[in-house]
């Protein structure tokens, strides 16, 4: 009797502890980002070549193609609120802390750049617009500097991708 009491409690223990250190993970598809799957307790994620492998609490791993869906999150969409990091001057730099960065100014944006705080740019595009998204959905969780140039003028912005 006292160790079947030992094997539950151990086996009881064991699923606890599980569930304890898993998250939610949120899929999404189409321009819109509409919700394919709400994965509960994943304990992990692996990559192929052509698929992402979840691996839930309970053991039970799903398999979903690249080509099913755009992005994954580990909250809601909508959970995070649009935050205006900076406003000089002319620019505005507002972020959601997730994946859009968007640029308003007054003068025609001419290039925009992304860095890594180590100093690597990792992006690097033109516009001829006083409006621009970038999206951030492929990078890690980190600090960003983004530059700015609006007619001759530099303007850098810190953003926290959360």
């Amino acid at each position: 009797m006292k160790k079947n009491r030992i094997l539950t409690i151990t086996m009881l223990t064991a699923f606890v502890y599980s569930y304890s250190f898993a998250a939610d993970v949120y899929i999404y598809n189409g321009g819109e980002g509409n919700l394919l799957h709400t994965l509960k307790y994943v304990q992990k994620i692996t990559f192929t070549n052509d698929e992402m492998n979840i691996t839930l609490a309970d053991k039970s791993v799903k398999d979903i193609k690249f080509s099913d869906f755009n992005f994954f999150s580990f909250k809601p969409k909508g959970d995070y609120t649009s935050l205006v990091q900076e406003t000089t001057d002319d620019i505005s730099v507002s972020f959601n802390g997730v994946d859009i960065l968007s640029i308003q100014s007054e003068n025609i944006i001419s290039k925009v750049e992304l860095y890594s705080m180590q100093g690597l740019k990792l992006k690097e595009a033109g516009s001829d617009l006083n409006h621009y998204n970038l999206s951030l959905a492929s990078y890690p969780v980190g600090i960003y500097l983004v530059n700015i140039v609006t007619e001759g003028k530099t303007v850098t912005h810190k953003i926290i991708k959360r």
